[in-house]
């Protein structure tokens, strides 16, 4: 396509009225401002035949069906034609121009409003008109359109999210419900064996099984007695950080269930009051929440070589540590 503002050549070409460059296919433009629906001017009559055009037959039909449009005082004409490249541009132009000639002489000229525009041309010229806008279209409606799926996306990742949290608290909730059982198991039993006098092997497993929930560190439902905005919440944060390293809210959010057992393991060393914990494994445990927290929490840990992993080293070293002195 060659247009009459483009110096450069290519196969198909465009050109305008106002330009005299051409390519192959070739499309001619035309912004003259001269042009007027209502006639032919005796300027213009003198003007189309130094362009090689005549003032009748399918130019004159031309203008008289423009007349239909006064309202507008100019409109584009697109033609679009074929030409052959010559070894040379000059003689390319040439080309172009007896091409165009032809294609004026030979073809129907029709005229077309798109989106608003009033266009005249040959059938293939008018293939274009409106593309400008058409393509200006259909780019809006894609920004709309990945605007709609970015939003679509958060919506699912916080969905996504949402059900996340609703399974941790389901398993918090049947773990509460275990612990609590076992607790209100042995206050019941308790009462059977001190107040009615009745013993048996049963009540004293209930009984057992409570005081070793009583006594052992469990992080996960520990971390339930501080939740915000729930009845009797715990205000002393700073005791529940010295028995499992962490605050409550980053505790409730574990699913690993080594990571709470090393928590828990801790928590029952500390609050063992018969029992001296070892200072090398109250060390290593901090170090182990160190590069646990340092990593952002990410329980994967326990796939990793821990020569590859600082926090699996740490586990590790936890794991392998004995947690009280030796009674002397």
């Amino acid at each position: 396509m060659i247009t009459s503002n483009n110096h450069q050549q290519r196969s198909p070409a465009t050109i305008t009225n106002n330009d005299h460059q051409q390519r192959s296919p070739t499309t001619i433009t035309s912004n003259d401002h001269q042009q007027r629906a209502t006639g032919t001017t005796a300027k213009e009559k003198r003007q189309t035949p130094a362009a090689g055009l005549d003032t009748g037959g399918k130019m004159q039909d031309l203008v008289d069906r423009l007349k239909e449009f006064e309202d507008e005082s100019c409109c584009d004409a697109i033609l679009v034609t074929k030409s052959k490249i010559a070894a040379t541009e000059d003689d390319t132009k040439e080309n172009a121009k007896n091409a165009f000639k032809s294609t004026i002489d030979e073809e129907e000229l029709e005229v077309r409003r798109e989106r608003g525009q009033l266009y005249v041309g040959n059938l293939r010229g008018l293939g274009l008109a409106g593309l400008p806008e058409g393509l200006r279209i259909l780019e809006e409606q894609d920004v709309a359109r990945t605007g709609r799926e970015m939003v679509k996306d958060a919506e699912l990742a916080t969905l996504k999210e949402e059900v996340s949290e609703l399974k941790a608290s389901q398993q918090l909730l049947k773990l509460t419900t275990i612990d609590y059982k076992r607790v209100r198991g042995r206050f019941v039993s308790v009462y059977k064996r001190d107040v009615l006098k009745i013993r048996t092997a049963w009540d004293k497993l209930i009984i057992d099984s409570g005081n070793v929930r009583a006594h052992e560190g469990d992080a996960l439902i520990d971390a339930l007695l501080y939740e915000y905005n729930t009845i009797g919440a715990r205000p002393d944060f700073f005791v529940f950080v010295q028995l499992y390293g962490m605050n409550p809210q980053e505790v409730v959010k574990l699913t690993h269930r080594e990571t709470i057992k090393v928590l828990n393991l801790h928590a029952t060393v500390c609050a063992n009051a018969d029992q001296r914990p070892n200072p090398e494994f109250l060390a290593k445990f901090i170090t182990f929440i160190t590069e646990f927290q340092r990593s952002g929490n990410t329980e994967d840990y326990i796939l990793v070589s821990p020569t590859v992993s600082t926090t699996r080293a740490a586990y590790d070293a936890v794991l392998v540590c004995p947690p009280y002195l030796k009674a002397e």
